[in-house]
C-alpha cells in the first residue's frame, strides 16, 4: 500500500506540504517577479501547508469508495485505491 505523507512542521522533507510551499515559491515568482519572503512568516506558511495537506489526505482517505474514475475500453471492471497518509 502506497504511504502519501502530508508531512509535519518537523519532517516537512518529500511531503505533499513541501510541494506545496515549492508551488507557491514558483508561483510568488512568475506573478511577484521576486523570492517569497522568509522571515517569521515563513513557519506560519509550513504550518499553513501542512494543515491543508493533512485535511486533503485524510478527506480523500475517508472517502476512498467515492473516487470517480472513467473507464474508455468498454470492458465493465473495477478499481481498488488504496494508500494511507501520514
Amino acid at each position: 500500500m502506497a504511504k502519501l505523507k502530508a508531512g509535519t512542521v518537523a519532517d516537512f522533507s518529500s511531503s505533499l506540504a513541501a510541494e506545496m510551499e515549492a508551488a507557491m515559491e514558483t508561483e510568488w515568482q512568475n506573478v511577484k517577479g521576486s523570492v517569497l519572503p522568509g522571515g517569521a512568516g515563513e513557519e506560519d506558511r509550513k504550518i499553513l501547508f501542512v494543515a491543508v495537506s493533512r485535511g486533503l489526505l485524510k478527506f480523500l482517505t475517508d472517502h476512498k469508495g467515492e473516487t470517480p474514475t472513467t473507464s474508455t475500453s468498454g470492458t465493465p471492471h473495477t478499481h481498488t485505491i488504496e494508500w494511507d497518509y501520514q
